[in-house]
C-alpha cells in the first residue's frame, strides 16, 4: 500500500511540473506574439508616416535637415524596399541568397549607395537586436561595401565615394 502511494505522488509531481512546464512555454509564446505584434504596429506606423511624407513632400522637407529632403520620395521607396526585405528576413520567407541578389542589385545604383553610406547605414544598423536583424544588416552592408569597391576600382579610381550633391541626396 505503500508503494502505491509513492508511485502515486511520484506520478502527481510529474503531472504537476509537466503542466507548469506547460504554462511557462506557453507564457513565453504569448510574449514573443506579443512582441511581434508591437513590431508590426511599429511598422505600420513607419508605413504611415512614410505615407504622409510622400503625400505631403514639404513635411519632410521642413524637419529634415540633410540635403536629401527634396528627394523624399527616393528614399522612401528605398527605406520601404529594405523594409520588406529585412520583415521577409526575419519571417525566414526571403532566403539569404536572394537578399544577396537584391541588395547587389540595389547598390548599382548611385542614389541607393550614397543612401546607404551617408542617411541609413549607422542609424538602422543601431536597431538590430536579434542576431538575425544583425545577420540581415551584415549581408546589405556587405553588399554595400561590395559594390563601393566596385565603383571605386572600375569607375573612379580617385576613389571618392559619390557625394550628397551628385546624387541629389
Amino acid at each position: 500500500m505503500a508503494d502505491m502511494e509513492t508511485i502515486l505522488s511520484i506520478v502527481a509531481t510529474i503531472i504537476s511540473s509537466m503542466a507548469l512546464i506547460g504554462v511557462a512555454l506557453s507564457l513565453i509564446l504569448q510574449n514573443r506574439q506579443l512582441r511581434a505584434s508591437q513590431v508590426q504596429l511599429i511598422r505600420q506606423m513607419h508605413l504611415e508616416l512614410t505615407k504622409m511624407g510622400i503625400e505631403n513632400p514639404q513635411l519632410p522637407a521642413a524637419i529634415w535637415p540633410h540635403p536629401g529632403r527634396a528627394n523624399f520620395l527616393n528614399s522612401g521607396y528605398i527605406n520601404f524596399l529594405l523594409t520588406l526585405w529585412q520583415t521577409s528576413y526575419l519571417q525566414k520567407t526571403m532566403t539569404k541568397k536572394a537578399l544577396e541578389l537584391e541588395a547587389n542589385y540595389l547598390f548599382a545604383s548611385d542614389y541607393s549607395r550614397t543612401w546607404w553610406g551617408t542617411l541609413a547605414r549607422g542609424h538602422r544598423e543601431a536597431q538590430a537586436e536579434t542576431k538575425r536583424e544583425k545577420e540581415f544588416f551584415a549581408i546589405i552592408d556587405n553588399a554595400y561595401k561590395s559594390a563601393m569597391q566596385a565603383w571605386q576600382a572600375n569607375d573612379h579610381p580617385e576613389a571618392n565615394p559619390p557625394s550628397e550633391e551628385s546624387t541629389g541626396v
